[in-house]
């Protein structure tokens, strides 16, 4: 007879455990779970890793893309693999940046602490060559997809991002993600375009490629 099972009066006693599961409390942000309540959920760690997405943007997105589908959220369960976040993004301006990402498997609802938490990946965004656009229109939807060859795309740039107006404060979001080490990217605009402005709005089709390894002890 277990140590557990001798205390009779123990809430304790009801107490579940598992060695392959992960249990996990999302709050009424996440779920619909009534002003102040929580939700537990039971999760295969093999089956994925949670992923929060946060984003800043300066022009209108169109569309955000995770491997070619609109995440439910920006918590989500992503199998282990290789990922493509993507965005179509209009009316940007010129010569500050219009977007900063941050994508990472730390799962700040975890309950029990899990190797998960032990090894986080994260995905910034960076002037590193991976970040890649095109200007117009891509022929179609595979370009939202893990596989696709943008070799012939540029890459973005960093640029930086503008002082807020005297007696404003700094926008939070942009100071939130700028702290986890999130660059802001632009892109490179023709001088003709800027001598020569229409009234269309610029439009920028992006792609970023990850990949998501397994811990250790999943792995096995």
């Amino acid at each position: 007879m277990s140590e557990r099972e001798l205390r009779l009066n123990s809430l304790g006693r009801y107490a579940k455990t598992s060695s392959r599961l992960v249990l996990e409390e999302h709050g009424h942000c996440e779920v619909p779970a009534g002003c102040g309540g929580v939700v537990m959920r039971w999760r295969d760690p093999r089956a994925g890793t949670p992923f929060t997405m946060r984003m800043v943007s300066r022009g209108y997105v169109t569309d955000m893309f995770l491997d070619g589908a609109r995440p439910p959220s920006g918590h989500t369960i992503v199998p282990f693999g290789e990922h493509v976040v993507a965005f179509a993004i209009s009316g940007f301006p010129a010569g500050v940046p219009f977007l900063a990402f941050s994508g990472t498997t730390r799962a700040e609802s975890q309950v029990i602490p899990d190797v998960e938490q032990q090894f986080p990946q994260v995905v910034l965004s960076a002037a590193d060559g991976t970040w890649r656009y095109r200007r117009t229109a891509p022929d179609d939807y595979t370009w939202m997809l893990p596989g696709f060859d943008d070799s012939n795309w540029p890459a973005m740039v960093a640029l930086e991002w503008p002082a807020p107006d005297p007696g404003e404060r700094p926008d939070y979001q942009v100071t939130s993600l700028t702290s986890q080490g999130a660059l802001g990217l632009g892109i490179e605009i023709p001088d003709r375009e800027l001598r020569y402005p229409t009234d269309e709005p610029r439009r920028a089709w992006i792609r970023r490629t990850f990949t998501l390894v397994p811990p250790p002890e999943v792995a096995r």
